[in-house]
């Protein structure tokens, strides 16, 4: 979650700078202290899931795993180590995966994509506990775990700061302190001491802005430091550093003084939805539910699954994802093609596979066992 947030971010800080109808939910800015990878983190690939249009599967029949990111080929095998052709650089304790030669027929999907830990890494000779057999020249690697980068993803990997501007003036027994974010909200405080002319002017203004600066440990940074004083006073680290961190405080206190709660969102009551008629599949299981629904123009609602008493086989899950896409059987884009039914066998069960072309799907039907032997959705097939 970390690291896909880390990706997404920047493109939605770009989005709300160039779209001025949208703004950030919360105050401040995401400082991060590593550069997102989605290569590094763990996915099977990705897809846009055809919000435009159906132009490729999404399938990756090799493995169900998470193969990696490629990191090279084998070139050379010893008794204990490995060498690789690549440019990138490995560690200690990275996790590496590769897909033996006979992977393509394998059943199992352990011996489809198999494993190795580097123990050791000098360059490109990996030392290794023990060389997997199925391991040969020529093969290629992929990185599924990268030590270095877990081992900083597990410290402080981010920060979110707010904007302050600080300035410096006189009052009539001492100085006062103001801190303003980058939303308005602001505080003043104000310090009663004797003020001594500086003798070096240029100095102690830089060591005065250096003081007034640090907020490192705050969630403020400071986009600007003013001095707006009748002359250069000089002024201890100390004092500095109190009057710096009072002012911190109060605007930390003036911002939760501040804080609007939001109004609830009140969704669009005259929105209309897309069907008129929804099945048990609709899962609409409460009087509320079923209001909302006719409130939105549903017409006709069956009950749930449990209530219905739901005399036919049923879809498991129902999905754009097509097998008969994957396999080059579609009638829509191999034409006077007839495609045999198609099941999928895991254990003892058998789930079969209905497709309804007109909406692009496909469903995965379980039995229902209570009704063996009647009408199911397999006749639709």
């Amino acid at each position: 979650m970390l690291k896909t947030s880390r990706a997404l971010s920047p493109k939605l800080d770009e989005i709300i700078a160039r779209r001025p109808e949208f703004k950030a939910s919360s105050h401040g800015r995401c400082e991060h202290s590593f550069i997102p990878d989605p290569e590094k983190t763990f996915n099977r690939g990705s897809t846009d899931y055809f919000v435009n249009e159906r132009s490729q599967g999404i399938k990756d029949f090799r493995s169900p795993k998470y193969i990696g990111e490629e990191v090279g080929k084998v070139i050379g095998i010893g008794k204990d180590f490995i060498q690789v052709s690549s440019s990138h650089e490995f560690n200690n304790g990275d996790g590496l995966a590769f897909f033996p030669a006979n992977f393509a027929t394998a059943k199992q999907s352990d011996d489809k994509l198999q494993g190795l830990r580097v123990n050791r890494a000098e360059g490109l000779k990996l030392h290794v506990l023990q060389v997997p057999r199925d391991l040969n020249v020529g093969m290629t690697l992929y990185r599924n775990h990268n030590q270095a980068f877990e081992t900083q993803l597990a410290k402080e990997s981010s920060k979110r700061i707010i904007g302050v501007d600080l300035r410096l003036s006189d009052t009539d027994d001492g100085l006062a302190l103001t801190l303003t974010d980058i939303y308005g909200l602001n505080a003043t405080v104000n310090l009663a001491v004797d003020k001594t002319p500086a003798t070096d002017i240029d100095k102690t203004l830089q060591n005065t802005r250096t003081q007034l600066g640090k907020l490192g440990s705050t969630d403020f940074v400071a986009r600007s430091i003013s001095i707006d004083t009748a002359q250069a006073w000089f002024l201890p680290a100390s004092v500095l550093n109190g009057l710096r961190r009072e002012g911190v405080a109060a605007l930390e206190a003036a911002r939760v003084k501040g804080y609007v709660r939001p109004l609830p969102w009140k969704h669009n009551q005259n929105a209309v939805y897309p069907v008129k008629h929804l099945s048990y599949l609709g899962n609409v299981a409460n009087e509320k539910a079923k209001d909302f629904y006719q409130r939105h123009g549903v017409i006709e609602i069956q009950d749930t699954y449990e209530k219905n008493g739901v005399t036919e086989d049923v879809p498991l899950m129902v999905t754009k994802h097509c097998l008969r896409f994957n396999f080059n059987l579609c009638p829509k884009e191999v034409p006077g093609i007839k495609a045999d039914p198609m099941v999928l066998e895991i254990g003892n069960d058998v789930l079969k596979l209905v497709f309804d072309c007109q909406k692009c799907e496909m469903m995965v039907v379980g039995e229902n066992r209570q009704v063996r032997g009647k009408k199911d959705l397999w006749t639709e097939a």
